[in-house]
């Protein structure tokens, strides 16, 4: 049982304490919910700092709120929380970035996330990378649209390997070709 307790002692003319008026709360359901919210920070932190994927949360705005330590490496960031009130202008060339705002002004107005989609990065570097991307709508408790998150893989490998074997068959069929005509 957790209880907050507040006194106040009655004095006599003399100043003598007489008595003490209290009163006793017990708080043992607001130290519960407070445990369940730093137990849950602490598994967000522990997803956010560990995970190799791009995890995002961003304002109405299309302004970072929140990013993952991966996410923030990419970017150039020794700490993720650099990256709070800035947005993918800040870190992309404007090919890349003006797509993304526009998806999440649409996941936004209609509430249907964008699921899996394929992007290529060109990053200020002048680096190429692909992400597979899933971003949601973000609300609120009442259900008011608050922004948005999401989260990215990087198949820069996978894309390169399905390249090459575009490529290795495109030569395949040629040589079949050749070898069909003599």
């Amino acid at each position: 049982l957790w209880v907050h307790d507040r006194a106040r002692p009655e004095c006599d003319a003399g100043g003598g304490v007489t008595w003490i008026d209290g009163v006793i709360f017990d708080v043992t359901e607001r130290k519960r919910a407070e445990r369940v919210l730093v137990e849950q920070r602490a598994r967000l932190i522990a997803l956010m700092d560990n995970i190799p994927d791009h995890i995002y949360f961003k304002d109405v705005d299309s302004r970072f709120t929140m990013i993952s330590r991966a996410m923030a490496t990419s970017f150039g960031l020794s700490d993720p929380s650099q990256s709070v009130g800035k947005t993918d202008f800040d870190f992309f060339l404007e090919e890349q970035a003006r797509p993304a705002l526009e998806d999440e002004r649409e996941i936004m107005r209609s509430g249907r996330p964008v699921v899996g989609l394929e992007e290529r990065e060109t990053w200020p570097d002048g680096r190429e990378t692909w992400a597979s991307t899933t971003k949601l709508v973000r609300t609120d408790g009442e259900g008011n649209v608050v922004g948005t998150f999401g989260i990215s893989r990087d198949i820069t490998e996978r894309k390169r390997a399905d390249q090459e074997l575009r490529e290795t068959n495109a030569a395949l069929e040629e040589a079949m070709g050749r070898a069909v005509k003599l």
